[in-house]
């Protein structure tokens, strides 16, 4: 069970399903090889990081994957009996926070977390029990759902302007799983408290 605790979040942000995505920092060729899943993270992890020196863990949170260009490979294999070595490697599910470490030298562990209708509440509680600085970030292809995302640190640290001290509890194991429209308003600050099953979340 999670212990109670103090956390600070810094840039929560939301990115509705039809804004644009501001792609500036990548690479031309680079940003061409980029799956919506991975412009849609990469853009929101730009947005909240910043400057910021690169050196925080990532916990990528998804509950789909890269669908469309896992089923893309899957129809070019029953056809050519061969897929590309390349757009396999980007196919993973752990694709879209790895290409961003690589892209911006960050040599700290990552990882990517799908968990079906519990994907929210999981990976929020992988991103509250990691003791370093921590970037989690929430994204789907469909283009129904936000990109979510916020940057995670010690409340050891001062909380400077536009941060938000929040503190950490135990759950209630009667509330029903997270959602994105629910995480979304919390970042936005339309609700003071997130509650999962496997903790509680309140702005102090």
């Amino acid at each position: 069970m999670i212990q109670s605790s103090l956390i600070t979040l810094v840039k929560p942000t939301v990115i509705p399903h039809d804004a644009p995505l501001s792609l500036d920092f990548i690479p031309p060729l680079q940003k061409r090889r980029l799956s919506p899943l991975q412009q849609r993270t990469f853009a929101i992890a730009n947005r909240i990081v910043g400057d910021r020196p690169h050196d925080y863990r990532i916990v990528f949170a998804s509950k789909e994957g890269e669908d469309s260009l896992t089923r893309k490979l899957v129809d070019a294999f029953n056809q050519d009996g061969d897929v590309s070595p390349m757009r396999f490697s980007t196919s993973v599910y752990n694709a879209a926070p790895g290409l961003y470490s690589i892209l911006t030298k960050n040599k700290a562990s990552y990882c990517a977390i799908a968990a079906e209708d519990e994907t929210l509440d999981c990976s929020l509680l992988e991103a509250l029990m990691t003791p370093q600085p921590c970037l989690w970030i929430a994204a789907e292809e469909t283009n129904q759902t936000p990109t979510l995302g916020v940057f995670l640190k010690s409340s050891t640290e001062p909380v400077e302007a536009g941060e938000i001290a929040c503190r950490v509890s135990p759950g209630e194991p009667n509330a029903p799983y997270l959602t994105p429209e629910g995480v979304a308003a919390f970042l936005q600050g339309e609700t003071s408290a997130l509650i999962s099953p496997y903790f509680t979340l309140t702005r102090c």
